[in-house]
């Protein structure tokens, strides 16, 4: 890092709060604690579209990408409902 690079930093908002009326909704930790849900849930639906088609590959069927989206829903869905 260059010499004069902040080692600690602090995003300033009052920009966003006077022009555009926002102001975070969340401190630091519970945002990070929101990411790492969000990443994980993204991981989750991307396993389980690769999963779908694998599962496709070996009958030769071609799944469009809207039926993979609804199959790994589904599936999703079903897992949560039986607390998988």
């Amino acid at each position: 890092m260059p010499v004069d690079d902040p080692q600690r930093r602090r995003a300033d908002t009052s920009r966003a709060k006077e022009v555009l009326q926002w102001q975070p909704q969340y401190g630091v930790r519970e945002g990070v604690r929101e990411m790492v849900k969000w990443v994980l849930r993204c991981v989750e639906e991307a396993t389980l579209t690769v999963q779908v088609l694998q599962l496709a590959a070996p009958t030769g069927q071609d799944l469009g990408h809207t039926q993979v989206a609804q199959h790994a829903q589904h599936v999703t869905r079903s897992t949560r409902a039986s607390g998988g």
